[in-house]
């Protein structure tokens, strides 16, 4: 006795294929970017936006975020 998910040809193991052929799809693009990221580093400037007045207690902290980051 057959059931209507064998007729269809959607079985368990066919949805787990399709999911993962997805999420690998999703992934991938991702995935083989990160080496062009990490070697455009050190190259590209980086900008810190600190949202209140200048010399205030976050003024301190990102320029001793930006003093470690330069190291």
């Amino acid at each position: 006795m057959t059931t209507s998910h064998d007729q269809d040809g959607l079985s368990r193991r066919s949805l787990v294929k399709a999911g993962a052929a997805l999420a690998i799809g999703i992934a991938a693009p991702a995935i083989l970017r990160i080496g062009a990221v990490l070697a455009a580093y050190p190259e590209r400037p980086i900008k810190i936006v600190v949202a209140n007045t200048p010399g205030g207690p976050s003024d301190s902290i990102a320029a001793a975020m930006m003093r470690a980051m330069m190291r």
